[in-house]
C-alpha cells in the first residue's frame, strides 16, 4: 500500500501574489482622484476671487442685458414730425422779400404800382418815345387779378410810374420803335405794393427765310404772318420774285410762323426763339397747289374793276383780295377741292359763284356782279 503525502496548505499571504500590485493601483488611483479635485477647487476658488476683485465684495451673478426704456407714443410722433423752416427759408427767388406766403388769402388784397428806370444797352441810342407796358404774368401767381396798362413817355424822361394796378403777377416791358425790351416778371403782394426796378432796351433785330413750291419753283406773293405768342400781335409780309421773305424790327421773344392764311395755313405752323440781332429762317417748301384767275364782270360780260371777292375751299384755303382796274384777281397757293366764292362791290352790287380747283395751269372764272 502507497502511502501520498499531502503538501501543507500555503500561507495567508501567498495565496494571491498579485493582491499588493492590486492595493498599490487602488491608492494611486485615489490619489489622482484627490489631487484633480484639489485642482478643481482651486479654479473654482480663483474665479471667485476674480469675480470678488471685478464686483466688489458679493457675488457678480450673468443675467441677460436690460430691456430698452419704452419711449411714450407722443415722443415717436415728434421725431417723426419734420424739422420747422425758418422764416427765412420760406421764400422764393420770384417772391420779394418779406412777402406773405402763398397760403396767405389776404396776400393779395389792395393795390399798388410798379416803378422803374430805363436805360439803353451800351452803344444804343435812348428812345425818343417808349412806352411802359404792364400785363399779366404768363408765370407768377395772382396772375389772374392782374390788368394790363400802359403810360406813355416821351423826351428825356428814363423813370417810369404805372400806378393802380391791383396786387397781383405782372410782366413787364418797354415798347419802342426800333428797340427791343426783356420782359420782367414783377410780383405785387402786400408788404411789396410799390416796387422799384430796372430795366434795359436794345435795337431790335431781323427775321428772313425762303419758302420754295413743291417742286422746287419760285414761290412769289405768298402770304407769311409772325405772330409773338405772348400777346397774339401779328405781322404780315408777303414773299418775293424769288420766295424770300423778310421782317424788320422784330422783338426778342418766342413766335409762330404761319405761310398762307393763318386760318388756313398751307404747312403747319413753326414756332421759334428769336434773339437780335437777326435770324435765318430754315428753307420751307410749300405742297402742290392750284391758281385761280377771277374777273368781275357785270350784266352786260364787262370787267368791273374794285370788287371784293372772298371764298373758301371744302380742303382748306382762303380767297381773300380786291380785282385790279381790270377786274382781275390772281389766286395763288389753293389746295385743290370745291370752293364758294362771294364778290361784292362799294356801290351794292352782289355776285356768287362755285368753283372746282385742280391741279395744273391756272384756271379763269368769272364771277357777274349785278
Amino acid at each position: 500500500m502507497t502511502s501520498e503525502r499531502l503538501a501543507p496548505p500555503p500561507r495567508a499571504f501567498e495565496r494571491d501574489r498579485s493582491a499588493p500590485r492590486a492595493r498599490e493601483d487602488r491608492a494611486g488611483r485615489a490619489a489622482a482622484l484627490v489631487v484633480g479635485g484639489l485642482t478643481c477647487a482651486l479654479g473654482v476658488l480663483g474665479v471667485a476671487l476674480a469675480l470678488r476683485l471685478m464686483g466688489g465684495s458679493e457675488t457678480t451673478r450673468l443675467s441677460r442685458p436690460p430691456a430698452p426704456t419704452p419711449i411714450p407714443v407722443e415722443h415717436v410722433r415728434d421725431l417723426a414730425r419734420p424739422a420747422p423752416v425758418e422764416a427765412a427759408e420760406r421764400g422764393t427767388p420770384s417772391d420779394p422779400a418779406g412777402a406773405p406766403s402763398a397760403d396767405d388769402p389776404t396776400e393779395f388784397e389792395g393795390r399798388g404800382s410798379i416803378r422803374g428806370r430805363v436805360s439803353a444797352a451800351r452803344g444804343a441810342r435812348f428812345p425818343s418815345r417808349w412806352t411802359a407796358v404792364v400785363r399779366p404774368s404768363l408765370y407768377l401767381r395772382g396772375k389772374e387779378r392782374a390788368v394790363e396798362r400802359a403810360v406813355e413817355h416821351t423826351g428825356d424822361e428814363r423813370e417810369f410810374t404805372v400806378g393802380d394796378l391791383p396786387l397781383g403777377g405782372y410782366d413787364l416791358t418797354i415798347e419802342a420803335p426800333g428797340m427791343n425790351s426783356q420782359v420782367l416778371p414783377v410780383l405785387l403782394v402786400r408788404g411789396s405794393e410799390h416796387p422799384f426796378v430796372t430795366i434795359t432796351v436794345s435795337p431790335t433785330g431781323f427775321l428772313h427765310g425762303l419758302v420754295v413750291g413743291e417742286d422746287g419753283s419760285l414761290a412769289p406773293d405768298l402770304t407769311v404772318t409772325l405772330e409773338r405768342t405772348a400777346t397774339k400781335l401779328r405781322s404780315t409780309t408777303v414773299t418775293g420774285p424769288t420766295g424770300a421773305w423778310r421782317f424788320e424790327d422784330v422783338p426778342d421773344g418766342e413766335y409762330r410762323l404761319y405761310f398762307g392764311a393763318v386760318e388756313a395755313p398751307l404747312l403747319p405752323f413753326d414756332e421759334l426763339s428769336f434773339r437780335a440781332p437777326s435770324m435765318h429762317f430754315p428753307l420751307r417748301e410749300l405742297p402742290p397747289t392750284a391758281a385761280l384767275w377771277i374777273y368781275t364782270v357785270d350784266t352786260a360780260g364787262h370787267r368791273v374793276g374794285g370788287v371784293k371777292v372772298q371764298g373758301f375751299g371744302s380742303a382748306g384755303g382762303r380767297i381773300r383780295g380786291t380785282t385790279d382796274g381790270d377786274g382781275a384777281l390772281l389766286v395763288r397757293y389753293l389746295p385743290p377741292g370745291h370752293f364758294n366764292l362771294s364778290a361784292r362791290d362799294d356801290a351794292g352790287r352782289r355776285g356768287k359763284m362755285v368753283a372746282d380747283l385742280e391741279l395744273g395751269p391756272a384756271q379763269e372764272l368769272n364771277i357777274p356782279v349785278r
